[in-house]
């Protein structure tokens, strides 16, 4: 029987809806006593009311032009934007401006009085990604090469930075050579022999005197006005400043996409609302597309939410109000695989089970798509699209659009760079401190919160947990923490399933499921808060490795198993990851309405994904007991 469903409260929801700010908040007041206060929701309410608070949401929601890009994990962009500013010929037009300020306190004195006059621009090589190092600068004339290794997340592996500091000796080994650590998280080199410097220091240093344009839209005009000249280009190649250019995009598809998402979310930080989503739709409605729904130009989209990399989709529009699912599937420079878009369809025709399935295939020279029930696109149709949200900013000129990508960059590093918790991470200085203040302020406040934080998953993970014995007729398996276990009736009728498992909490079962719930604010896993159910195996015993290993390499073959990977089986491997709920539909729906919205995901999982499941692990087994 379900769990009594309750009432939400203040907490939760804004849980739900800031959990970043949430994180930020809890973790200033880690090493803080809270009070306990009977009054914790008026508590709570001057909390959310602060000047502090309001500060850190519009902060964390506002529009940053590498965020609507897609690129703010990825040190491999990091590293084009330095390797770009520092370039003396960059298409910036600054010159060495930004490399001398750059290598001053590298080299401890000006880089004019040690290089000599008479030296040009040309006499500088600046590149990204050579031979694995992040960006490397080099002075034939002057005999002096600078290597920098850039670390957004990634740790340092064991002999990096030696190895590195190797290679340029065997490369240069008549050259000054000079060692950079470029790091976010002020992590000190393991080798002394390479100079720590933090991120921040560097922007600013790059940014000292300039003059930055202060006008809010203006990254957001530079963006529209360079996506609507990339499209009218084909992404030829051109000298003239382009920020797709600069962080070497014009062929990368991930990004395409992002940014396409970004522009049809209506809660877009674009702040054009639907207009860009409602222009998509007219072009499909003009294409006589038949699935969406009647006048779907005119309706209110409100509830979409748009999905990035949804089971290998593109971008996934849903809408639950009005029973509407679109796939899109972007192609830069890429040829869609054989029944990829048909694929899709029927995938999400299982999941979602929509009777308004619109499948889109996006070209950039518009080729034509094998599914036949797709509507086609080309990137040129949606230029009128671009221009019309580019007109409402001013174009760029080519004195200010360097330095607008630099102080957005700037920002990107100072209040926006959120770092994946795979290990407890302060916040961004920015935010940390507003928090601060806040938890300061309203200490009592914190107690709530956290409350709402432990206490969601724990009940909605009950709660699943229930709904798993009704649909499944499971046999109901450990719970720990986040992850609620159980394993089908099917499954648990696998004589060999059921033995060959060496975790004492698994009585002997290999094989189990499990919901996954991911709560706000947490550094126990590294994933965004969704819902998900997993399907996993357990550490086998000695004798039963072999049918371990045989069905993890049967699951690398089947389409369904999206997370069986590598070439041998781990102690706990992870076949399948399948979301029944994301981070937007958690924030979005009420307590009630999303219970709902799980058990109906749920039937319909057990309906279509778990039958073929049961039929690949049959055949499976069957194959190993026949080989044996």
């Amino acid at each position: 029987m379900p769990l009594p469903l309750q009432q939400e409260s203040t907490a939760l929801t804004f849980c739900k809806t800031n959990q970043e700010l949430v994180a930020a908040l809890v973790f200033a007041a880690k090493d803080r006593k809270t009070r306990e206060n009977g009054a914790e929701h008026s508590t709570l309410s001057r909390l959310i009311a602060s000047r502090e608070v309001a500060e850190a949401q519009r902060i964390l929601s506002g529009f940053n032009l590498f965020d609507a890009l897609g690129v703010t994990q990825k040190e491999i962009r990091h590293s084009r934007v330095l390797a770009w500013l520092l370039s003396p010929t960059g298409s910036h037009g600054r010159g060495d401006w930004f490399l001398k300020r750059f290598l001053a306190p590298v080299l401890k004195r000006q880089l004019g009085s040690h290089c000599g006059k008479g030296m040009s621009l040309d006499d500088w090589e600046v590149s990204a990604e050579d031979d694995r190092i992040d960006v490397l600068i080099v002075c034939p004339k002057a005999k002096l090469v600078c290597a920098v290794e850039n670390k957004i997340h990634a740790g340092q592996s064991s002999g990096q930075l030696a190895a590195y500091k190797a290679k340029l000796a065997g490369r240069y080994p008549t050259y000054e050579r000079h060692h950079v650590f470029l790091t976010l998280i002020r992590e000190e080199s393991a080798d002394p022999d390479w100079l720590s410097v933090p991120f921040g220091k560097v922007v600013s240093a790059l940014l000292e005197g300039a003059t930055v344009p202060h006008v809010d839209s203006a990254a957001e005009g530079l963006l529209l006005h360079h996506y609507a000249e990339w499209i009218r280009e084909a992404a030829a190649p051109r000298s003239p400043l382009n920020v797709f250019t600069v962080l070497n995009l014009n062929r990368h598809e991930l990004r395409h996409s992002d940014l396409f998402a970004w522009l049809l979310n209506p809660r877009g930080s674009h702040g054009a609302g639907d207009r860009f989503l409602k222009g998509f739709l007219r072009l499909l409605e003009q294409r006589k597309c038949t699935t969406l729904p009647s006048q779907a130009s005119k309706l209110d989209w409100s509830d979409l939410e748009v999905r990035r990399e949804f089971a290998h989709i593109d971008i996934l529009l849903v809408s639950e109000r009005h029973q509407t699912a679109i796939v899109v599937e972007n192609k830069i420079y890429a040829r869609e695989r054989e029944r990829q878009l048909t694929d899709y369809r029927l995938f999400v025709e299982r999941f979602l089970a929509s009777p308004h399935l619109t499948t889109v295939y996006l070209d950039l020279k518009g080729g034509a798509t094998s599914d036949e029930a797709a509507v086609s696109l080309n990137y040129h149709s949606l230029l009128p699209l671009v221009d019309d949200l580019a007109r409402g900013y001013q174009a760029p000129t080519t004195a200010t659009a360097p330095l607008i990508i630099l102080s957005e960059y700037a920002s990107l590093l100072e209040r926006r760079l959120w770092l994946h918790r795979k290990t407890r991470r302060e916040p961004p200085p920015l935010i940390n401190s507003l928090a601060a203040d806040a938890v300061l302020a309203h200490p009592s406040a914190i107690l709530p919160l956290r409350s709402a934080m432990k206490a969601w998953p724990l009940e909605l993970g009950q709660f699943l947990h229930a709904q798993a014995k009704d649909i499944f007729r499971a046999k109901i398996a450990p719970v720990h923490q986040i992850w609620f276990s159980f394993v089908p009736e099917e499954i648990a009728q696998m004589p060999l399933l059921c033995e060959a498992g060496a975790d004492k909490a698994f009585h002997g079962q290999l094989l189990f499921y499990q919901f996954f719930m991911i709560p706000f604010g947490d550094n126990t896993s590294v994933r965004p808060p969704q819902v998900a159910v997993d399907v996993k195996m357990t550490k086998a015993k000695t004798a039963y490795i072999p049918l371990k290993q045989h069905v993890h390499d049967r699951a690398k073959e089947c389409p369904v198993f999206n997370r069986a990977e590598g070439t041998r089986a781990t102690s706990f491997d992870h076949l399948l990851n399948f979301e029944l709920c994301s981070l937007h539909e958690i924030a979005v729906h009420s307590e009630a309405s999303l219970r709902e919205l799980l058990t109906r995901r749920l039937r319909r999982f057990h309906a279509t994904i778990h039958p073929e499941i049961v039929s690949f692990l049959q055949t499976t087994l069957r194959e190993f007991e026949d080989r044996s």
